[in-house]
C-alpha cells in the first residue's frame, strides 16, 4: 500500500499547475522567467495575482491533501508517512511531466506542515522569510531563512525525534532546491510601494 501510495503521491506532486494553467489561460510561459522555476511564485511574476493566487492554493492543496489522507484516513505512522509526502515533494520538484524539471516545492511543503502540524509552523516560516526577504531582498536567501526557522518552532514543541530528523531533511533538500537556482532580487518596500500605486 506504501509503494503504491507513494506512486500515487509523486505523480499529484508533478502536475505542474502554475505552468498549465499560465499557458493555457494567460497564454504566458513562466519557464521564461530568470530562474526558470515552473511554480506559483513565477505564476505572481509573469502572469500577475489572477494566476498567482489560485494557483498557489493548487500547489498547497497538493502537499495538504496527501499529509491529511496519510495521517487521518490511511493512518500511517513514521517513517511512513514521511516518505509519502516527501514523494509529493519530491514530485513538484522533478515533474514527471516536465521532463523531470520542477519548482522549489516550498508551497506544497506548506501544505504538508499544516497538515501534519498546524498552522504555527506555516507562521514561523512566512514571518522568517518575510524578515530574510527584507533584509537580503533576494528571493532564496530570503526563503532559506524561513525554512530553517521552523526549526526554532520544533525547540519550542519538543517534537520526538523521528519528526526532527524528516524535518532536518525536509530543510535540507528545500535549501538545495533554493540555491541552485538564479537569485531574484525581491525589494518588498518597493513592491508594497507599486502595489498600493496601482
Amino acid at each position: 500500500m506504501i509503494i503504491v501510495f507513494s506512486f500515487i503521491s509523486f505523480l499529484i506532486g508533478s502536475i505542474p499547475f502554475s505552468y498549465i494553467i499560465t499557458k493555457k489561460f494567460f497564454n504566458k510561459d513562466i519557464t521564461n522567467a530568470p530562474d526558470k522555476n515552473p511554480g506559483a511564485t513565477n505564476a505572481f511574476r509573469i502572469a500577475g495575482v489572477k494566476a498567482g493566487v489560485p494557483l498557489l492554493i493548487f500547489d498547497i492543496s497538493k502537499g495538504y491533501f496527501v499529509a491529511y489522507i496519510g495521517k487521518h484516513i490511511l493512518l500511517l505512522k513514521s517513517p511512513d508517512i514521511y516518505i509519502v509526502v516527501f514523494m509529493v515533494i519530491l514530485g513538484h520538484a522533478y515533474s514527471v511531466f516536465l521532463h523531470l524539471k520542477g519548482g522549489k516545492s516550498i508551497a506544497a511543503t506548506t501544505g504538508i506542515l499544516f497538515a501534519l502540524y498546524g498552522i504555527f509552523p506555516v507562521v514561523f516560516f512566512a514571518l522568517f522569510t518575510f524578515w530574510g526577504l527584507l533584509m537580503y531582498k533576494k528571493d532564496n536567501l530570503g526563503t532559506v531563512i524561513g525554512i530553517w526557522s521552523i526549526m526554532i518552532w520544533v525547540r519550542c514543541v519538543y517534537l520526538p525525534i523521528d519528526d526532527l530528523i524528516f524535518l532536518l531533511l525536509l530543510g535540507a533538500f528545500l535549501t538545495y532546491r533554493q540555491l541552485r537556482t538564479k537569485p531574484i532580487e525581491m525589494d518588498l518596500i518597493k513592491i508594497a510601494k507599486s502595489i498600493f500605486k496601482a
